[in-house]
């Protein structure tokens, strides 16, 4: 997107997700990167636009439907394994048997708290959508009115006060 200044363009679309419930996840001197409820998208994408000129824009969706309903099965399996091998704790014969199945249980624990950060890692997904915008500085509408002869003695004549008129 080309604006005048990034930095002032850069601190409106910021404001513009905070204030409608997003937040930041990267921010440079010329880029940002924010996550915005899912419903907002359009109107974020539609304001952010007339801070400057669109040079480009380009949207990917990834769909993690598929991805959610397999963890969570998987979450729901794996805490079934859980109940059983307490249950089978309880039933243990001699210390061996018990050292077998708590060392089974840690594992399968460990397994179930990884699952769970990434079911939520998905609903964050599914609840919010990434907004990168590239903010390039637009040419200035001032051009230097120096002007370098490029012979000295055309100086020391004062052609260089006519060509500043």
């Amino acid at each position: 997107m080309a604006v005048f200044e990034a930095g002032p363009s850069i601190d409106a679309t910021y404001q513009l997700a905070k204030g409608l419930g997003g937040y930041l996840v990267r921010r440079d001197q010329h880029t940002i990167t924010i996550r915005v409820p899912v419903a907002k998208y359009h109107d974020v994408l539609e304001r952010v636009a007339k801070l400057g000129d669109v040079l480009n824009r380009e949207e990917t969706v990834e769909d993690v439907t598929e991805q959610f309903l397999d963890m969570q099965t998987r979450l729901r399996n794996a805490r079934a394994m859980r109940d059983r091998l307490e249950q089978l704790l309880t039933q243990a014969k001699n210390v061996k048997e018990a050292l077998a199945v708590e060392k089974e249980l840690g594992r399968i624990t460990t397994d179930i708290e990884r699952m769970e950060g990434r079911l939520k890692r998905l609903r964050e997904l599914i609840a919010f959508s990434t907004i990168t915008v590239q903010f390039k500085a637009r040419p200035s509408d001032h051009v230097d009115s120096t002007v370098r002869l490029p012979f000295p003695w055309l100086d020391r004549m004062g052609l260089s006060n006519l060509l500043s008129l």
